[in-house]
This record gives C-alpha cells, structure tokens and sequence, in this order.
C-alpha cells in the first residue's frame, strides 16, 4: 500500500531514530596564530519528530554526539611564562560531550509543497575535558571546559525527490549564536566567561526510503560552522588575568537510521 504525496495530506509528519559519526575539527587563535586544536571523529545518536498540517510544520530535533579526540596546544603557563616548556605544543586527548536541542517552525510555499521555509531556535551544550599530559617530561595540567549557548536560525529547504515511497531534502540555514559562555575549571578555580556571538551556518541532505509501510530507513549528511569572539579579560588574583580566545568550529555528521510516518 502507498501513501498519497505530501501535497495530497492534510496531516503528515514522521519520527525517527538514527546513529552515525561526527566529524569534530575545533581552533582557537589569538592575534592570527593558532592556540590549540582538538580532531576527532566521535559516536553520535540523533532523534527527530516532524508534524504538518496542510502547509504548516513543525520539527523537534535531539542529538548527542561524544567521546575521545585529539588535542593539541602550545602550553601556557601564567604562573611562571618563562617556563622550559612554554609555548612548547602539548599532544594529547581531550574527551567531548555535545548536546543539543532545536524546535522549528515553518512553511511550505510553493502548491507542489516541496519548497519550505522555517525559523527556529536551539539550545547547545559542549563539553571539554583536556587530559593531563607530559612535554619533554614535564607535567601538563589538564581542565574542563563547558561551552553554552542559544540559537537563532532562519532557513530553507526543498524535497528533491518526493514521491509515493521516497524522500529526498536538502537544506540550508543561517544560524546566529545568542548568549556564549564558557565556564572554566582549571587547578581549582572555576570561571564563568561571555563570548562574542558570531554568525555560523548549517546544511545537510537527509533521504527516506518507506519499505514496510509506515517504517522507513534514513540517511543524512550534514555541516555546520561557527565561531565565538574572545571575552574579556578576567583577573584571577595574584595580579593576572584569563581570557578565552577567538575560536571556530567545523563539524560534519553521517547518520543511518530507523523511523515511521503518520
């Protein structure tokens, strides 16, 4: 049994579940020179429910990606600068913990109803825990990061291919960060420092192929990009300051899943 086109519904919508792979790349620089890179590819699971009626709809989407990459930064130490080792590069591993949660709503626009049109908001959380290591035998203190903030987003996306039994979508949204923080904990000091809120971007491809009708397995393919500007300076006592410097991030996601249609 097929199920009538999209445009031939007034209510469609689905849920899913899927499991796949984020490709982390993050950098931190300070006047132009590169501070500290964390790489990795890390597990991710991502749940997503989708509701329309007629032309209007609404998405809620979850994912959680975490675990091991690889951290590499130069060392700094501000208790004593001239240290043997500072400035020397630090190679290690660094454990990341991402959250994130976004509710959009929107429309479709054109009488086929394959072109929409959205606006949403998200709420993020990153994790950074950088693991203690050694450089030419020196000990390097490791510390926790933990990154939060909210988002605006405004985009489009248009279905391919949309046909009795198939789904294909490609979207693409401008995404602007609202509210960065970073708390710090780092030899038992904790510090709560505000970003600069930048401009970023996201994109992905996602496909639906219905075999058992109303179950169907996913694909999708995404990117994003984003920055956070350097906060201010904060003293810490004994005469010195801390600040969390400009930084951009590029992740990259594949994900398969499982899900059923309504």
């Amino acid at each position: 049994m097929s199920r009538p086109a999209r445009a031939e519904r007034d209510l469609w919508g689905h849920a899913e579940l899927r499991a796949g792979v984020v490709l982390l790349d993050y950098l931190e620089t300070l006047d132009g020179q590169s501070l500290d890179r964390e790489q990795g590819v890390v597990p991710a699971l991502a749940a997503e429910v989708e509701a329309g009626w007629r032309r209007a709809f609404g998405r809620l989407a979850l994912r959680f990606a975490g675990g091991s990459v690889d951290y590499s930064g130069q060392v700094q130490d501000p208790n004593d600068p001239g240290s043997a080792i500072a400035g020397v590069w630090a190679h290690g591993q660094s454990i990341a913990t991402q959250l994130e949660a976004h509710l959009q709503g929107g429309a479709l626009v054109d009488p086929a109803h394959r072109v929409g049109v959205f606006a949403g908001a998200g709420l993020r959380q990153w994790q950074r825990s950088i693991q203690s290591t050694t450089v030419n035998g020196y000990p390097v203190a490791g510390l926790n990061e933990t990154y939060g903030w909210w988002e605006l987003e405004l985009g489009a996306r248009v279905a391919i291919l949309a046909d009795a039994r198939d789904d294909w979508e490609v979207e693409a949204a401008a995404v602007q960060t609202v509210a960065p923080r970073i708390q710090v904990s780092y030899q038992g000091s904790n510090l709560t420092l505000d970003l600069g809120a930048r401009l970023g971007w996201r994109a992905g491809t996602t496909f639906r192929h219905e075999f058992a009708p109303p179950l169907f397995v996913v694909a999708g393919l995404w990117g994003e990009g984003y920055r956070f500007g350097a906060s201010a300076p904060k003293p810490v006592g004994g005469g010195l300051e801390i600040l969390e410097p400009d930084s951009r991030t590029f992740r990259f996601g594949l994900e398969l899943g499982v899900g059923a249609r309504f």
